[in-house]
């Protein structure tokens, strides 16, 4: 997911990884199509060679495009 914003509309970063559910498949969605949804945040070390502390979403739910 590219381009992400807090429900304030506040930038939050560029990318970020999350979980593709059934859900988000069956609702067909396409690069530069904007969602709303509530998620979990996790902590995660990037597998690159610095081992980098990331971020990533999970459980989305409640996704409505926007």
């Amino acid at each position: 997911m590219d381009n992400v914003y807090d429900a304030k509309g506040n930038f939050m970063t560029d990318h970020v990884w999350m979980t593709n559910t059934e859900k988000m498949q069956s609702m067909n969605l396409q690069r530069g199509d904007r969602i709303t949804f509530t998620a979990w945040v996790y902590k995660y070390r990037h597998s690159g060679p610095n081992g980098t502390l990331e971020y990533g979403l999970q459980r989305p739910g409640k996704i409505v495009v926007i």
